[in-house]
């Protein structure tokens, strides 16, 4: 598993933060058909909430009181992350 720390700095339209990363863990799980079900059972013993399948956001967003974890299963994401 590859582990990558990316910092961002403030911006006029994010307010990254300057000691919470976005850390990226790649091949986190095995990529099998199952993956899905590893990554909601994970976030769950983690008590990491409102969960969905599907598209991501296609416009900027943050969160101020919460973190946001993105599990990739299958296909592909282009994200805008910072």
């Amino acid at each position: 598993m590859l582990i990558a720390t990316l910092r961002f700095p403030t911006t006029a339209t994010v307010p990254n933060h300057p000691r919470w990363p976005v850390i990226l863990y790649k091949n986190a799980v095995p990529a099998d058909a199952h993956a899905a079900r590893t990554f909601e059972e994970r976030f769950a013993a983690h008590g990491w909430q409102g969960g969905w399948r599907g598209e991501v956001y296609d416009y900027v967003h943050y969160h101020v009181d919460a973190h946001e974890v993105l599990g990739v299963a299958s296909g592909s994401a282009t994200l805008r992350l910072g």
